[in-house]
């Protein structure tokens, strides 16, 4: 009878067991390794597959992108990249922005293993002393048994996970909106410099006009040599902060290259370039889209979801299990072979179920679930008041960059620039003094120095707006002068 045992083992095995296993050891050593790589290798694909994608380059208008089946990419900025490149790499290159979507895939994996049934179970067992019967004696026995979670707890842990991969995912689009605005800020920051150093370059270059002037008309005794010692100085000055400039580029490159996984001591280079334009969306419709798309506020959405089915599963918790199983009982021949069904192996079928009669820890279960989904309330209450007032915080810092190229760009600026000729021309036929005209070069320069900080801050608090919001606000153009529109 032994001889019947060897050929049902194997039997129950395979029905049991993954189809084509021929033993659950064989390979794992050597395979653990290339299988993760190949897992690895599969989500930078989809990782390269999704931040390629058009659709998911956050504010982005490129269109043309490289292969998503590209090895990670070697792409550095040049003298012609712009800003949309920018973006690209770091969406390619970004750690962090990579990480938070493999957190993303792996929430999604936890889909599959909620869902499914718990492992049947197969057992084992040899009589040590064989129970003699009428039939014969028994000598092993193998048993199969599958429980079965009562009925909605499947579906409901199924939803559960669901909902915390939508709330990864939500996390994966705040990173992305985080990396992004890291490079748009550093970006803009970079194009405010080298405006700022073109613009003190200029005015050396006027200054020493002005000082060859003088010079002039030292030669000729219609100016005082002082003058020439004042333009000297200021000369000195202004050579001074261009080179306090230049050397403002290397903490802004490192804070980009940072964004763009680059070493912090590489170079960078590019078309950088301010934008102009304004916000053409009012306060109300601003918070209105923060509430409706930013990514934090959806993820705890989606938590809250998740606590509330957290819930009904705890409250199913009292429901018990069903534990289904087949018995199968090794017979050998009866000392008597005459007797009717000798040797026959019995077969048992089993049903049992858990007795669920603890009912203060499933009370405290439910009570925990309803805890957890009220912190995550609150949460969300806390983070929409502090996203609230981070909006109307960079709404006024917005405004009073908007106000500031208003008034310089179309009011002041173009007097200094009025006054500063005016005032050469009567510096070279003597009816001003020196001094006249060396305030009215400070003016010019102070004017358009505070003209490009006005422009840089409110292309920087607008991308920190649509940050917040997390969509492109609406913008209308600035490319003349008007006055600004009212957001009241």
């Amino acid at each position: 009878m032994f001889c019947k045992f060897l050929t049902v083992v194997p039997a129950i095995a395979m029905a049991v067991s993954p189809a084509g296993c021929s033993s659950p050891f064989d390979g794992f050593t050597n395979g653990l390794d290339s299988n993760t790589r190949l897992i690895e290798q599969s989500i930078a694909r989809e990782w390269k597959r999704d931040t390629t994608d058009p659709r998911n380059q956050g504010f982005s208008t490129v269109e043309s992108l490289e292969s998503p089946d590209a090895p990670a990419t070697t792409s550095q900025p040049d003298d012609s990249s712009t800003l949309d490149d920018f973006l690209i790499i770091a969406a390619l290159n970004n750690p962090q922005l990579e990480a938070a979507f493999a957190n993303w895939k792996a929430a999604l994996e936890r889909l599959p293993q909620v869902r499914s049934l718990p492992d049947p179970r197969f057992t084992y067992g040899v009589f040590i002393n064989e129970v003699e019967t009428r039939v014969g004696p028994q000598q092993h026995r193998i048993a199969v048994a599958q429980m079965f979670p009562w009925f909605g707890k499947l579906d409901l842990k199924e939803g559960i996970a669901s909902k915390l991969a939508d709330a990864a995912y939500e996390a994966y689009q705040s990173v992305k909106l985080d990396v992004f605005q890291g490079v748009r800020d550093a970006y803009y920051q970079r194009a405010g410099l080298e405006r700022e150093i073109q613009v003190t370059r200029e005015n050396i270059e006027l200054i020493r006009q002005l000082e060859r002037t003088a010079r002039a008309r030292l030669r000729v005794a219609t100016a005082k040599h002082p003058d020439v010692i004042r333009l000297q100085i200021e000369l000195e000055k202004l050579s001074d902060h261009l080179l306090s400039l230049e050397d403002m580029r290397h903490p802004i490159n490192a804070k980009l290259n940072a964004a763009l996984n680059r070493d912090s001591s590489e170079s960078l280079s590019g078309s950088f370039e301010l934008p102009r334009e304004r916000l053409g969306a009012s306060d109300q419709e601003v918070l209105k889209a923060l509430r409706q798309n930013n990514p934090k506020l959806k993820a705890l959405d989606h938590q809250m979801e998740s606590g509330r089915l957290a819930t009904r599963l705890a409250k199913l918790a009292e429901r018990p299990d069903v534990t289904i199983g087949l018995d199968y009982i090794v017979t050998d021949e009866a000392l008597n072979p005459s007797i009717n069904e000798s040797g026959d192996d019995p077969l048992v079928a089993s049903f049992s179920i858990n007795l669920p009669i603890w009912h203060e820890k499933y009370e405290a279960g439910v009570r925990e679930a309803i805890a957890r989904r009220y912190a995550i309330v609150r949460e969300k209450k806390n983070l929409d008041n502090t996203l609230t007032s981070r909006i109307q915080t960079t709404l006024y810092e917005y405004r009073d960059a908007q106000r500031q190229i208003s008034l310089y760009r179309d009011t002041l600026l173009p007097k200094a620039m009025q006054s500063l000729e005016s005032t050469l021309v009567s510096y070279q036929t003597g009816e001003s003094s020196f001094l006249d005209l060396l305030e009215a070069q400070r003016d010019l320069l102070a004017f358009e120095l505070v003209l490009i900080r006005g422009q840089t801050s409110r292309a920087r608090e607008l991308a920190r707006l649509d940050q917040i919001a997390g969509i492109r606000l609406a913008r209308v153009n600035d490319e003349s002068p008007q006055h600004e529109m009212n957001t009241q």
